[in-house]
């Protein structure tokens, strides 16, 4: 039987994994980003926590709103100045001061060859360049580098040092983000000491920075990016409410319908488990037809949860297929309200789990009652759920005694897929719920 919970728990959870960092991860021109000022020293305070399965938690920093900049990552054609082999130039504009970052990024690594603006102590150009990264860059590594720093009119040796040895979740006022990398870039001056330090964390889909930290020779600085502005699951009507971990032996796919003789499109917006939002796409349909979609290669690889909107009479479904067996299908679903109850299966052949997504901004507290057949108490679980989230669970430890039913209640409005492994490992499918 703990074969067949391993196998659910995978079709279920997003656990967190190890994961290459490679050029797809960083910006390009044209992007844009804001990042809002916080106190650093509520960071500083996490920097040295390291491995795997971290959880940096920055849900009440204190922020410091005149401290905020934005970034654009533009190309070197305004930029006389830039180095052979920059480009892109990020430029950060603050209150009363510019940044530019100038960088060069491949397929092959990632390099930073100067840094400009009204900031003094940032006026620095490296010789020959400064190696940031190389791709793939792996978990638990650390590249020392050589180089010359040359500012204010003087120069000296110095060693870089670029350090990925941290992974998991990392906790903002607008977001939830899983699977984060957080890259460490130490520099020090040999003439004098002085020290440049830069932390950065890279998540799943995003190709900016969702945090950031620096000590430029105890000078100190810390900004989250703001995703307040992105899509808000809450606003969807049609949802596909779980997509299965790409690497976890499930492959899922997109069932796609248009019932009316004319062409039609959907658009559908995927979110991270955390409930960030990434880049949306837009199907066309032709009449009368239906489209089969890949969930690897079409979306991205961390999407979890879908809104989608457009043509009214078209229907999106999803079909789970266990490796080796058969397809579950789950059809799209509108929100579904605040409490459920659910039969759950026989516990000695079948697991049963959830997937629930919380369809407001504010966080979801969520409690599971396992009840008997005259609505007696047997167990209770509660958990919360970040707005624009999925939460995953299985049914397992409620209660002792078997349930007759699972009353499922929440404080705000959710949408839900309850689904069922059998004994054999064979197949996934979806187990209705009902309301009281």
């Amino acid at each position: 039987m703990v074969k067949y919970i391993l196998i659910l728990c995978t079709a279920l959870t997003g656990l967190a994994q190890t994961r290459e960092l490679t050029s797809e991860d960083f910006w390009e021109v044209g992007m844009t980003a804001d990042y809002l000022a916080i106190d650093p020293l509520d960071v500083e305070l996490l920097l040295d926590t390291s491995g795997a399965d971290v959880t940096w938690d920055l849900s009440g920093v204190t922020r410091i709103p005149s401290l905020d900049y934005s970034s654009e990552y533009l190309d070197t054609s305004t930029f006389t100045d830039a180095p052979k082999g920059v480009n892109v130039v990020e430029r950060q504009t603050y209150a009363e001061d510019v940044i530019d970052w100038y960088y060069g990024i491949d397929e092959a690594d990632m390099r930073l060859y100067k840094i400009g603006g009204t900031v003094a102590l940032l006026n620095i150009d490296y010789t020959p360049h400064l190696p940031y990264l190389t791709f793939p860059t792996v978990f638990d590594t650390a590249t020392t580098s050589n180089v010359t720093i040359s500012s204010g009119g003087l120069s000296s040796p110095a060693t870089s040092t670029v350090t990925y040895d941290s992974y998991g979740t990392l906790i903002t006022p607008t977001g939830r983000f899983e699977n984060t990398v957080l890259v460490k870039n130490e520099q020090v001056v040999l003439l004098n000491s002085q020290r440049i330090t830069l932390y950065a964390w890279f998540a799943p889909g995003i190709r900016t920075p969702v945090c950031v930290f620096r000590d430029l020779d105890n000078e100190l600085g810390a900004y989250y990016l703001d995703v307040s502005g992105d899509a808000v699951l809450g606003l969807y009507e049609r949802f596909i409410p779980h997509l299965t971990n790409t690497s976890g032996g499930f492959l899922t796919s997109l069932l796609l319908h248009n019932p009316t003789s004319e062409a039609a499109e959907l658009t559908l917006q995927p979110f991270t488990e955390g409930g960030i939002a990434l880049q949306s796409s837009v199907v066309s349909l032709s009449g009368a037809s239906t489209q089969t979609i890949a969930h690897v290669g079409f979306l991205p690889n961390d999407a979890s949860h879908l809104g989608i909107e457009g043509c009214e009479s078209c229907n999106v479904s999803v079909a789970y297929k266990v490796e080796g067996g058969g397809s579950a299908h789950a059809h799209e679903t509108g929100p579904m309200g605040k409490e459920f109850l659910v039969y759950p299966g026989e516990k000695d052949l079948l697991i049963d789990g959830m997937a629930m997504v919380n369809l407001s901004l504010e966080e979801a507290v969520v409690t599971m009652t396992a009840r008997d057949a005259d609505n007696g108490f047997l167990g209770e679980v509660e958990f919360t759920i970040a707005g624009n989230s999925k939460a995953l669970k299985l049914f397992l430890g409620l209660s002792e005694t078997p349930p007759t039913v699972i009353h499922i209640q929440s404080s705000q409005d959710v949408v839900v897929l309850f689904l069922r492994l059998n004994g054999d490992s064979t197949l996934l499918f979806e187990n209705r719920p009902f309301t009281p």
